[in-house]
């Protein structure tokens, strides 16, 4: 990060990952304490969440942000492209944001609104951290906006496949 020499990008090492469950759910909550800590270090006004397994298109930010201040929504976001290994590439993402169709890494949000926190205890009730996160916006009426385009892409690794097995 430092060869970067960028003030505004910092690696931060978290002494603990997080009580994550056994390997058959760990994937549902892997990252969300991460997460929830990187977005309270947040200082900037909006969040775009990355994992080590995505790739922001070159413009992501720019098309989301406009999509963004266009509408006066708290959150916008567009699709995302899957590549598995050895398969052919899918793109996901609708309107209304739904589970399979929406992803943070497709996704920008005010910081406003870090207080909304990944549950790394969802696993318990077998729901994505991230998933559940989406909802609880949605139910308290976070202005959500769509852009019909891919921003972003995940590639989900053959560890992740593995741990849902």
């Amino acid at each position: 990060m430092r060869s970067l020499g960028d003030p505004r990008f910092r690696f931060v090492d978290l002494p603990m990952r997080g009580e994550y469950p056994g390997p058959g759910r760990r994937h549902l909550v892997a990252g969300a304490p991460a997460m929830n800590h990187a977005a309270g270090l947040a200082r900037g006004t909006w969040l775009a969440p990355l994992d080590d397994d995505d790739e922001f298109e070159p413009d992501h930010i720019e098309v989301l942000l406009e999509k963004a201040l266009e509408g006066r929504y708290e959150l916008a976001y567009g699709n995302f492209r899957v590549i598995i290994p050895g398969g052919e590439p899918v793109v996901s993402g609708r309107w209304p944001p739904t589970y399979g169709e929406f992803g943070y890494q497709a996704a920008i949000y005010l910081t406003a609104l870090r207080f909304f926190e990944s549950d790394h205890r969802s696993w318990v009730l077998d729901e994505p951290a991230d998933m559940v996160l989406r909802r609880r916006m949605m139910e308290a009426g976070v202005r959500m906006g769509w852009v019909d385009r891919v921003v972003s892409t995940y590639y989900p690794s053959r560890l992740h496949r593995a741990q849902r097995a």
